[in-house]
């Protein structure tokens, strides 16, 4: 008999009660991990068949990056195996969890919501000037805030701002008290 231990109520549950969304998720994030495996396979395949040394540069460039995206996914799946029996999981279907979208890696998220502005998912069309939700997962791994002037995350410019100039970097609304007249 396959048993776990839920990680919310702490009793040991057979595998059958285990909460299926979080199950779910785990499989996909497995599979995910297996498709990649086998394209960085593919690729050092390709990287070894050919002698110019400029695709080889470029297709090492594009292993270390795919390895970078192995890696974040085998962190999800480490961080994500968190089991949940089903009675716990109904328990929290009922109570109000705020959910969101994550901005880089698009999964649904359950828990506190992080934000701020990014600056190294331009080329995706996520605009430094935008605030954006995203994982503490993504946060760890893949992003890169921005070191800008916004209202959310503190004052504007101080003694060298320029009045002629906007005093904050972002467009983030600006209450009163932060503006300076």
């Amino acid at each position: 008999m396959n048993l776990f231990k839920c990680a919310y109520c702490l009793l040991q549950k057979d595998i059958s009660e285990l909460g299926g969304e979080i199950k779910k998720n785990v499989e996909k994030l497995q599979l995910q991990k297996k498709i990649w495996e086998e394209e960085i396979s593919k690729l050092f395949s390709t990287q070894f068949s050919t002698s110019d040394n400029k695709k080889q540069a470029e297709l090492e460039r594009t292993i270390q990056q795919k390895n970078k995206e192995l890696e974040n996914i085998s962190f999800q799946i480490k961080n994500s195996q968190e089991q949940v029996c089903k009675t716990c999981w109904k328990g929290f279907e009922k109570k109000d969890i705020d959910t969101f979208t994550c901005v880089v890696c698009k999964q649904k998220i359950t828990g506190k919501k992080l934000g701020g502005h990014i600056q190294n998912y331009q080329d995706e069309g996520i605009s430094v000037r935008k605030w954006v939700n995203f994982c503490q997962s993504c946060k760890n791994t893949r992003i890169i805030e921005a070191n800008i002037y916004c209202p959310k995350k503190g004052d504007g410019r101080d003694g060298d701002w320029d009045i002629g100039k906007p005093q904050f970097d972002c467009d983030c609304p600006v209450t009163e008290e932060k503006l300076i007249i």
